[in-house]
């Protein structure tokens, strides 16, 4: 953190950073976050999270795929008993990156019992979309309850162009309807 963002500057192939505020504790949020990275990785590329519920160890996010040919993906995933599952992926329509470009996230995650969660991607300075453009209900009893929020990020084994480096800045957190 530099007091305005949080940097996170990948050195090493396969490298990861997570971070968790812990005195957010909700079943109903609605995140928005900028995340900006600063080229394009090579390799398997570095992918990005956004976490909306994070209850010990398991979690549901928003994870941003940012590829090697400059596409970018856009995912939902739920994280249980160390297994990460793709509930709903997406290569973003009409966006390719050079690097540098910073891009919005919003992620939504809401409920009990039945949890939903969506998320959409869009370039900042454009208007946000109005649809999802990914979504997901789940059941997974233990994340049926209150929990964090937080960021995780990982960048391929398999990449060279290094370093690598991640911003997050401007998360706004706010409970949902």
């Amino acid at each position: 953190m530099d007091g305005t963002r949080m940097t996170v500057n990948h050195a090493t192939a396969g490298s990861s950073s997570a971070g968790y505020l812990s005195a957010v504790s909700s079943t109903a949020v609605d995140l928005t976050a900028t995340l900006t990275v600063d080229s394009v990785p090579n390799g398997g590329g570095l992918y990005a999270s956004v976490i909306g519920r994070r209850v010990s160890g398991s979690n549901y996010k928003a994870k941003v795929q940012y590829r090697n040919t400059g596409q970018v993906s856009l995912q939902i995933t739920r994280s249980a008993g160390g297994t990460e599952t793709v509930l709903q992926n997406i290569i973003v329509p009409n966006l390719t990156l050079t690097g540098g470009e910073p891009l919005r996230l919003r992620l939504q995650v809401t409920g009990t019992g039945t949890t939903s969660v969506q998320a959409k991607l869009w370039k900042q300075g454009q208007t946000e979309p109005t649809a999802w453009m990914v979504t997901a209900t789940d059941t997974t009893a233990a994340l049926q309850v209150a929990g964090q929020i937080g960021y995780d990020t990982y960048l391929s084994g398999s990449t060279t162009t290094l370093p690598v480096v991640f911003h997050l800045d401007d998360l706004v957190v706010t409970p949902t309807q």
